[in-house]
């Protein structure tokens, strides 16, 4: 998952992760509202992810500023929550960039095995205010193209620094130093 403001490197290294995954041979799937992406948005997004989902149709699902979207809460009867409880099962890795993350489902922040952190706007503050709390250490980034990658499942303040290049990719620092 990728969460920072507009122009703070997230769509380059989405694009870096998604290219990497497709070099591989894995099916890419690109729900992407604007167009940055160069992928599609469905009509029915619910039934979309539903035929996904009975399908069992594997491979990346990117799902580009999913903040304007997923819906905050995820229903019981929800493929969204499908999606973050058994991605795992149905053989789908997804990768989500957003701008605001307080406006994403905790579900999906929960099960989620790496988030690249990158600067925010006071406004989005409160949204990284819980991975504060996790991982006391960790400090946001607040230039552009600066990054943390974290994992919220080890609970720890463990977390390495990055850049993401803008001519593409991105480079973690080496031992978390900048």
């Amino acid at each position: 998952m990728c969460v920072g403001s507009a122009g703070t490197g997230k769509t380059t290294i989405v694009k870096a992760l998604y290219g990497a995954a497709m070099s591989r041979g894995e099916s890419v799937s690109i729900i992407d509202p604007n167009g940055a992406l160069g992928g599609f948005f469905p009509n029915d997004l619910d039934a979309y992810l539903w035929d996904r989902i009975a399908h069992k149709k594997s491979g990346l699902l990117v799902l580009d500023d999913a903040d304007s979207y997923v819906p905050k809460i995820a229903g019981k009867d929800s493929p969204w929550r499908q999606i973050w409880l058994r991605n795992r099962h149905l053989k789908t890795d997804v990768l989500v960039s957003a701008r605001r993350p307080a406006s994403l489902d905790p579900l999906m922040l929960s099960n989620c095995d790496k988030l690249f952190v990158f600067a925010t706007s006071r406004a989005d503050r409160p949204g990284i205010k819980r991975l504060e709390e996790i991982a006391p250490g960790i400090t946001i980034p607040t230039e552009p193209y600066r990054f943390i990658a974290w994992s919220p499942k080890t609970l720890t303040g463990d977390a390495q620094h990055g850049l993401v290049h803008r001519a593409g990719g991105f480079s973690l620092d080496q031992e978390g130093d900048e």
